[in-house]
């Protein structure tokens, strides 16, 4: 910071430098004579202290009272005898109006203003006279050249503000004289102006009637009384561009066609005045308002605007969506910036506003009601994709907030300090318990966002000791006996509060491990509602959050002393679960979930300590030593023992449940959260048994075959079953339709999107059932692997329910879903993968019931999983890569005898009939497709093992989602999964090899290499062989793939290696894949003009592949039949231009005949060319030699065939063009072109040629050629 006396001195050195440019400018001026001057008058007049009132300033004065527009100094001028002389001569100049008169009065003193009374006294102006007349002499007799040098000089030397006020002094000059001819224009226009108001206002139309006695009423002004006039008529709306959309202080919209009285408030002297509400530009505009009112009522109004946008109410009436437009005005910086006024009111209003655009309460409550579902504590990130912005020759400048607010804004507040402000709030202004709760809400949306900015919260200075001191007190007194109203929350315990400590505990182990360490979180664990001395569904809502956050910290396998401490509460919940009656109340049951959670997360860290214990050194061997200590992690002191107690507890409790949904939900159905969180507990159990020191197989066999018989069994053949598994059809994200709101999650502020408008998201309806499928899966799969009866038995009555498979082939048939990206579709992908688990329990079984399971639509389930899957699901996707796609058993259609083989594949396939390809060697292979299907089934192996190698998954994120999957508690750091939204594999995922040997192949230290080693060979073939397998077998699989793709991939092939095509295995699949998208139907599809993800541009791609068919082809029929798939007429002429016209040379090596052709030779023939440029170039090409029939037969056909059809054509367009050719053509030697273009027929792939010739030339092009022959004649 600069110091007074530093700043002082900069100013005086800036102020010096300034002198010394003005003395640089006036440095050829000498100092005058003095000598001769008269001395100064210094009479009596001048030592008065004020001027003496003159007869004028009296006159002067009634005439100052009446105006107020004229300064004084003006109307004295105005009043002098020389103004009133120029005054006279105007009238007789000009015939204007009294009015008019005044103005142009105004104007003319002003002008003697700067011509009077500033003369220099006479000895003055006699010096000055001499010394301009030396300074025009001595300018007369300088060039213009010396002139502009001297002018160059004197503002080269001058200070730069001197310069700069010269150069401005003279363009307003300059605006001056050319203004000077209007202003006159300018004031009749003015006048008419007044004098047409005048006429237009009807003083009797005015609600109020001004009098003459009135203040300052002397004189009308109609112009300032018109806004007292009635509001015009509403106009009506534009019908292509509408009207500003207009809300009322509720944030609702407000109709055009709506009478709303005035007296409301909704009208204003905005750009529509006659229009009731407030546009956003409106409400920005009145947000900055200096009246603290205004302010309060614009914030207000905007936080209602973005509620109402949430819940879908503006779907369908607005051009635009409400909440990116906010967003791109500003309206983060705005809020922020209104938080930090000191009003209270201001407070209040900016925190709801912000509440209102962060905090989305459906999303709150979604996420609240699957925290009791299997994996159902585990939440995305909801970090924003980076902006990739453009690069600019300039300097970076520093990223402002508003820019980091752009792309994320939760980041751009966490910038900003919002934090701190926040907690600011908390312990110093103490707001109310409505703004106290909506900071806290705010604080769990910037807690979810990221683990970094979790980090960034519980780092705020004394955020989290105002949280505990203030929000979650030991004591507390009760003042109220009501929960419907609570004015201060101060001293009280509160359920958000708790909530946000859960939430920051979920973002990271050490987090949580601090927040146990330092504060009592978990005091109100051992409190009953009832006794707390709280309104019965706050104290409810304090005791639910405090189990919630106990679930979390045993994630960790954190609290495990505490579970001990309270082994007998936990205990003493579950007997009274156990005797009660069974009930369905909200508040109840999600507390019952809450210990029946507990229970379960208690079963996998008791699991997890058995296992770790057996690992260690001392579960070895009892001996210990440093080096083991220093390198082995602290392993909590816990048993089995607190977990089998309770085992006959949950386990009756289980049962009970499951015998009220037999018997009762089928006649009323009903919340099915407390029968899935018992089963989840026992499938944990039972998936956990074999970690138990004590097991016993026979025992807990003959224990599960009695579960399965006496009660699974049972259940699924009951009624209630039935429809409970329609409704996952019904309620599945691929059968139901959502509603497409307009107010979309912003890519800058993402969130769950519970619901689509005000329709939830088909999962978290009221009758969906996928959470309670995705228990009793578990619990069979946990059964399964305990007895493989239970293999036989059950698992057949769910893989194979009519149901089941209905839903199965619904999946399938949808295809990849974008919706599939919410967070909350992925409780239906673990369904499918627990289907997916058992099909392959039963596969490996291997019985002769096998075949009763429907492994290729399983097989096809897996494929569309894999393409659904999310960012923190990696762990599933290589469990589907590793033991689903490529096991034989679940690709039985492989397996069929090879008599069924020929015709089942023939009959898929409908191949084109054509001459086996030769490649660059001369050599002709004859793979049939009989061998290349045994070649797949032998190495499905192979493909496993590149897939694996290939797939797009981090090593790091494997093993955080297997820990998070298999629920290893001491292995997890944080319970936040991937990036909200972010597909973990593409849709082309089955390119993803050949990719990455075409990625490596461009790599610098790859090019020196002549051939790629075996690895890379391999797999390409890998990948070859997955395409072929899927293009065959599996067609569905890949129909959101485009053709042309599909086509951009397989040409990578060639460009990956240069001999690889000459490989016999690969080129067999490029050709036999070739021939299946020669079909009419799918070349119909190909389009070269889209945008193909990865490749910048296909007309760069297909140069590339010209350059590499030309380096390395050496003629070879497959690459050319690859090269000339852009060739087809319907495609673009540019790149026909491209290879006959840049890469001629590349003609040459075309040797393809038309037999060999895959495609159908007459897309390369219809419709007939009409750009004028291609035909020359097929004329030139013709008439070099660069295509010959005996080289290029394919290439000469294509060129004969347009030539022909074109200098014969009856058309009148490029008459020109077709004279300059058929005069070339009868004026050339080579008699066996000229023969061929002249009597050319058509084209016949059966003939030598492959086009056949007419026998005596036609009348018409007899008659053409005659009348060319006479034009040369004459020439």
């Amino acid at each position: 910071m600069t110091s007074p006396k530093k700043a002082k001195r900069e100013k005086t050195n800036e102020r010096s430098g300034g002198e010394k440019g003005i003395l640089k400018l006036f440095k050829g001026i000498c100092e005058r004579n003095v000598d001769e001057m008269s001395p100064a008058d210094v009479s009596g007049d001048h030592l008065i202290a004020f001027d003496v009132v003159t007869e004028d300033d009296r006159k002067l004065a009634p005439v100052l009272s009446q105006s107020k527009k004229k300064s004084i100094f003006a109307q004295r001028f105005e009043h002098s005898g020389s103004v009133k002389h120029q005054r006279d001569a105007l009238k007789h100049q000009t015939q204007c109006t009294h009015h008019e008169s005044t103005v142009v009065n105004k104007l003319s003193c002003k002008n003697e203003l700067t011509a009077m009374d500033w003369s220099p006294p006479d000895g003055r102006s006699e010096e000055m006279k001499s010394i301009d007349e030396e300074n025009q002499k001595r300018i007369g007799r300088m060039t213009e050249e010396q002139i502009l040098d001297e002018q160059r000089n004197i503002l080269e030397s001058s200070d730069p503000l001197i310069s700069m006020m010269a150069s401005y002094l003279k363009n307003q000059k300059q605006k001056n004289e050319v203004s000077k001819e209007t202003k006159e224009d300018v004031v009749n226009k003015k006048s008419d102006f007044i004098r047409n108001a005048k006429l237009e206002i009807d003083f009797d139309d005015l609600p109020v009637k001004p009098k003459p006695d009135w203040i300052n009423m002397h004189q009308m002004e109609p112009e300032k009384l018109a806004w007292m006039k009635d509001l015009p008529l509403p106009s009506a709306d534009n019908q292509q561009t509408g009207q500003p959309a207009r809300f009322d202080f509720a944030g609702n919209l407000v109709s055009p066609e709506s009478e709303i009285p005035v007296h409301l408030g909704l009208h204003h002297h905005g750009d529509e005045p006659e229009r009731a509400g407030y546009s956003l530009q409106e409400l920005f505009q009145l947000s900055r308002s200096t009246n603290l009112q205004q302010r309060v009522i614009a914030l207000t109004t905007i936080g209602c605007v973005i509620r109402n946008a949430r819940r879908g109410e503006f779907h369908g009436r607005l051009s635009a969506s409400v909440i990116p437009s906010l967003l791109d005005g500003g309206v983060v910086l705005l809020m922020r910036w209104a938080l930090d006024d000191n009003a209270q009111t201001s407070i209040v209003a900016s925190v709801g506003a912000l509440h209102s655009l962060l905090v989305c309460n459906e999303d709150e409550v979604a996420a609240d009601k699957v925290f009791f579902w299997h994996d159902g504590s585990t939440m995305p990130s909801f970090q924003c994709p980076l902006i990739e912005e453009e690069k600019n020759n300039e300097e970076e400048r520093p990223e402002s907030d508003a820019d980091v607010v752009r792309k994320d804004v939760v980041r751009g507040l966490l910038r900003m300090y919002l934090p701190e402000r926040l907690r600011y709030l908390l312990e110093v202004c103490r707001p109310s318990a409505s703004v106290v709760i909506q900071i806290f809400e705010i604080l769990i949306r910037l807690v979810r966002h990221s683990s970094e900015a979790a980090y960034q919260v519980f780092k705020c200075p004394r955020l989290i000791d105002v949280i505990v001191n203030e929000f979650l007190p030991s004591t507390w007194s009760s003042q109220f006996a009501s929960e419907e109203s609570l004015p201060n929350v101060y001293g009280f315990p509160l359920s958000t509060a708790i909530k946000l400590v859960r939430v920051l505990c979920s973002a990271g182990r050490n987090i949580a491990g601090f927040l146990l360490s330092k504060y009592n979180i978990l005091r109100y664990v051992v409190e009953e509602p009832s006794q707390m001395d709280l309104p019965r569904d706050i104290a409810f809502r304090v005791c639910l959050e405090s189990w919630c956050l106990w679930i979390v910290l045993l994630k960790y396998g954190l609290t495990l002393d505490i579970y001990c401490n309270l082994y007998h509460v936990v205990m003493e919940h579950l007997r009274k679960l156990h005797i009660s009656e069974y009930h369905v109340e909200s508040l109840s049951l999600s507390l019952s979930c809450a210990y029946l959670g507990v229970v379960e997360t208690t079963v996998h860290c008791a699991a997890e300590v058995s296992l770790r214990l057996e690992s260690s050194p001392r579960g070895r061997s009892g001996i210990v030593e440093l080096s083991d200590l220093q390198s082995t992690p602290v392993i909590p002191s816990f048993n089995w023992s607190p977990v089998i107690g309770l085992f006959p507890l949950f386990y009756g409790f289980c049962l009970k449940s499951l015998q009220h949904f037999m018997d009762f939900y089928f006649d009323q159905p009903y919340d099915l959260d407390l029968v899935t969180s018992s089963v989840n507990l026992l499938a944990s159990y039972y998936g956990r048994i074999r970690d138990q020191p004590q097991y016993n197989p026979l025992s807990v066999e003959s224990e599960v075959l009695a579960l399965c018989s006496d009660h699974l069994m049972p259940c699924f053949k009951s009624r209630s079953f039935l429809l409970s598994l329609q409704y996952v059809r019904n309620y599945s994200l691929f059968e139901s339709e959502r509603v497409n709101c307009d107010e979309t999650s912003p890519v800058s502020l993402k969130t769950l999107e519970a619901f689509s408008g005000a329709v939830a998201h088909p999962v978290l309806r009221p009758r969906s059932t996928v959470a309670f499928f995705v228990s009793i899966s578990r619990l069979l799969i946990a059964l399964g692997k305990l007895s493989q009866s239970i293999v036989e038995k059950a698992f057949s009555l769910l893989l194979n329910h009519e149901e089941t498979l209905q839903y199965v082939r619904k999946v399938c048939h949808v295809g990849r879903c974008s919706s599939a990206k919410n967070y909350f579709s992925r409780f239906e992908r673990q369904f499918q993968f627990y289907l997916l688990q058992m099909a392959l329990m039963k596969a490996v079984k291997g019985n002769d019931n096998v075949d009763a399971i429907d492994f290729s639509l399983y097989h096809f389930l897996a494929l569309n999983l894999l393409l659904h899957l999310n960012s923190g699901e990696e762990y599933l996707c290589h469990s589907l890569l590793s033991s689903v796609l490529f096991n034989v058993e679940f690709l039985q259609d492989l397996s069929v005898s090879e008599e069924m083989e020929s015709e089942f594949f023939e009959d898929r396939l409908r191949l084109n009939v054509s001459k086996p390809l030769t490649n660059a060697t001369q050599q002709k292979f004859s793979i049939s497709k009989r061998d290349l299907l045994r070649d797949l089934r032998e190495n499905l192996s192979s493909m496993r093992s590149t897939y694996l190698t290939s797939a797009p998954v981090d090593p790091t994120r494997l093993v955080q989602s297997r820990n998070r999957w298999l629920c290893s508690c001491l292995d997890r750091s944080s319970l936040l999964s991937g990036i909200l939204g972010q597909s973990l594999v593409p849709l082309d995922w089955v390119f993803l090899p050949l990719i990455q040997v075409y990625n490596g192949s461009l790599d610098p230290n790859m090019l020196s290499e002549d051939r790629l080693s075996p690895g890379l060979v391999t797999k390409v073939k890998d990948s070859l062989r997955m395409f072929y397998l899927l293009e065959v077998v599996r067609p569905d699989a890949l129909k959101d793939i485009s053709v042309t793709v599909k086509l951009c991939r397989l040409m990578l092939t060639f460009l990956a290696g240069n001999d690889l095509f000459l490989d016999e295995m690969i080129h067999s699949y490029l050709a036999e894949l070739l021939k299946i998208y020669s079909t009419p139907k799918l070349l119909d599809r190909i389009d070269f003009t889209m945008t193909i993800p990865g490749i910048p541009s296909i007309h760069d791609l297909y140069r590339q592949f010209v350059a590499q068919f030309e380096s390395v082809s050496f003629g070879d029929s497959l690459f050319a039949c690859y090269l000339l798939l852009p060739l087809q007429q319907q495609h673009s002429v540019s790149l026909r231009v491209m290879l006959w016209e840049e890469n001629v040379t590349a003609l040459r090596s075309i040797f393809i005949s038309v037999k060999e052709l895959i495609i159908p030779v007459e897309r390369f023939l219809q419709p007939e060319e009409t750009e004028a440029h291609l035909l020359r170039l097929y004329f030139q090409a013709l008439f070099s030699r660069s295509v010959v029939p005996s080289r290029c037969p394919l290439l000469y056909l294509i060129a004969i065939h347009h030539v022909n059809r074109f200098i014969f054509a009856v058309e009148k367009t490029h008459q020109k063009l077709r004279r300059d050719m058929m005069r070339e053509l009868l004026a050339s030697s080579d008699e066996e072109l000229k023969h061929h273009l002249l009597y050319y027929k058509r084209v016949n792939v059966d003939s030598n040629r492959a086009f056949e010739l007419y026998d005596e030339l036609p009348a018409e092009r007899q008659k053409t050629t005659n009348a060319v022959q006479e034009s040369r004649l004459l020439m």
